[in-house]
């Protein structure tokens, strides 16, 4: 499938920028790709992982990050920035006269925007209008949301492959179990999870990095609740589907086969091999 017949989209709950943000240097930070280092900086949480999707597709033969799902609240889609002493000007992407003039999603919008002109890339990312809840009191609240982020990541999926980045950072902790539950809902209905980012803080400058073993971990309970309660192996087959393990495998064989023949109603096999 030619790159033009697929969508690359990030999903993110974005964060505001913290009081007093522009009186500190920017926050720094490093991934590592293709055994190579890359560093990044940004005054916003989300920043960095967004430019790490667009630095690592165009080093993919030049391929393009086409959207930008956010989730966000009403304050970072409405409230003006008040952006306090700002420590050094030339570190804006922003002119400093603007920052009291934005709401946060707009700031984060010209920051991308500057760093698309910054890397000579001629394209800038749809961000669209975000997908705002108010709060994470509701179960209606936060299952609305879900299903329009979920709508928003998937569109146009009949002609194209969807290839989802999740940025694993934004918002107040709660927002991570929704990032999780939506994440296995729009792999469910068949976009290709392509990276989940996550920022470790402990070092300097704070690492970017994935959580493929920990989202793995959640397919592995998903695979074994799909087995034990419907009798089916798509996602444990998926979960193992690298393992060259030959017991694994018999064992997986094992499985399928039994569960084959319950379904098909065959007691005589079920029975004897009990």
């Amino acid at each position: 499938m030619g790159k033009n017949r697929e969508r690359n989209v990030m999903l993110l709950c974005l964060s505001p920028l913290s009081e007093n943000a522009f009186e500190k240097p920017k926050w720094e930070y490093a991934y590592k790709y293709r055994d190579e280092t890359h560093n990044l900086q940004g005054y916003m949480t989300n920043e960095a992982p967004v430019k790490r999707v667009i630095e690592i597709l165009n080093q993919d033969h030049g391929k393009q990050l086409d959207q930008i799902v956010t989730i966000c609240s009403t304050k970072i889609s409405n409230d003006i920035i008040e952006p306090g002493k700002i420590a050094d000007e030339s570190l804006l992407e922003v002119p400093s006269e603007k920052l009291g003039t934005m709401t946060h999603l707009a700031y984060f919008e010209e920051v991308i925007a500057h760093f698309m002109r910054e890397k000579g890339l001629d394209y800038m990312p749809r961000i669209g209008k975000p997908i705002t809840i108010n709060g994470f009191s509701t179960q209606t609240s936060v299952t609305n949301a879900a299903i329009k982020a979920a709508d928003e990541v998937m569109k146009d999926s009949e002609n194209r492959k969807i290839n989802l980045y999740v940025d694993f950072n934004g918002g107040p902790r709660n927002v991570a179990a929704l990032l999780l539950g939506l994440t296995n809902l729009l792999e469910l209905r068949g976009a290709n999870i392509k990276e989940i980012l996550f920022m470790d803080s402990t070092s300097e400058p704070t690492k970017i990095q994935t959580m493929e073993s920990v989202f793995g971990f959640v397919d592995l309970a998903a695979g074994v609740n799909e087995y034990v309660n419907y009798g089916r192996m798509r996602l444990l087959d998926k979960y193992f589907r690298n393992s060259q393990d030959v017991q694994i495998r018999s064992v997986l064989h094992t499985l399928e086969d039994f569960s084959n023949n319950m379904q098909l109603c065959l007691t005589e096999y079920v029975l004897s091999n009990r």
